[in-house]
């Protein structure tokens, strides 16, 4: 069995781990914390209560996406947590809003360290380290050995936990999860994990050209009761219509050899939309993510993706 077989397996399996290199980790403090951030994103903020989470997308003026994150609501502040290098975009736009808020902002991606933890058997392996983990969409703070991690049930690459530690604490905790049976996995390996769980990553399958309805993400990061939000009115728009053009959907390929990530998929050779992620499973299975149009976004629609010379064929399916 290659390494990343055997990381693939532990990831979804017996129990591995990966860093999350470079993850955007953001601290909001101060009382108004709260009320800030649920202006200037689509989740309702005002009812995440401690110890919970929720995805959400940050839009600009005229609804398209400019963020996806993960936000954990701890005790004293709230964490932003998503891909690498969207700090300085993320605190410069919440930022110029802060007039008289008690709100603060501050980047922490390079003085912490995220992990995802994943695989069947993960829980029990952990547990060797925490008294209790969190249930899904709830985050802790736990003491692992002698240091305080914060620890999330969350959707990375499918559910697992999100490990949040400052940086000095990095090397401790890898060698702790080593010692309870935990496999260390590769970035490699992770994507094949995302991927195949059709977890979509800001920056690979969003970016600003995206309105959030088109994500597929609707009942985990919008809400639509909450009021008025920066973006809304184009969201609550897409709403009252019914649907957007395109949608995100999975997709599996049925030739020997991956198309590349931004290669067109095609029907009848009239492009209906674009690949964002692939990946080949130690299985064999090749599978990707990408944009059609709503017409195709069926499950069981045969469409075509060039690769070379080679036609692919590939299935939408959600």
């Amino acid at each position: 069995m290659s390494n990343i077989d055997s990381e693939y397996l532990a990831l979804t399996q017996t129990g591995g781990y990966a860093e999350l290199l470079g993850r955007t980790t953001i601290s909001m403090r101060g009382a108004d914390r709260q009320k800030l951030l649920h202006s200037f994103c689509t989740a309702d903020i005002k009812s995440l209560a401690e110890g919970e989470t929720c995805e959400a997308f940050v839009l600009n003026e005229k609804g398209k996406t400019i963020a996806h994150m993960l936000v954990l609501s701890l005790a004293d502040h709230l964490l932003l947590s998503t891909t690498a290098g969207q700090a300085q975009l993320l605190i410069s736009h919440l930022d110029k809003y802060i007039i008289r808020d008690d709100v603060t902002l501050s980047d922490l991606s390079e003085s912490t360290c995220s992990f995802f933890v994943g695989g069947e058997e993960v829980d029990q392996l952990l547990l060797k380290l925490v008294p209790k983990l969190p249930e899904k969409n709830k985050v802790a703070t736990q003491v692992v050995t002698s240091f305080m991690v914060s620890i999330a049930n969350v959707e990375i690459a499918g559910w697992g936990y999100l490990i949040v530690i400052e940086f000095g604490n990095r090397e401790c905790l890898e060698r702790s999860l080593t010692e309870i049976g935990l496999t260390i996995a590769s970035p490699d390996a992770l994507e094949i994990v995302r991927v195949e769980h059709g977890t979509p990553w800001f920056g690979i399958d969003i970016d600003d050209r995206n309105l959030p309805q088109e994500v597929q993400r609707d009942t985990e990061a919008i809400s639509f009761t909450k009021g008025c939000y920066l973006g809304q009115e184009t969201v609550a728009r897409i709403d009252a219509i019914g649907h957007v053009n395109q949608l995100l959907v999975r997709l599996l390929f049925s030739r020997s050899q991956l198309p590349a990530p931004g290669n067109e998929l095609f029907s009848e050779e009239k492009s209906v939309g674009r690949i964002t992620s692939v990946a080949q499973t130690p299985a064999g299975a090749m599978l990707g993510m990408g944009y059609v149009k709503r017409a195709f976004a069926s499950p069981g629609v045969q469409l075509q993706a060039e690769q070379g010379s080679a036609t692919v064929a590939a299935v939408a399916k959600f």
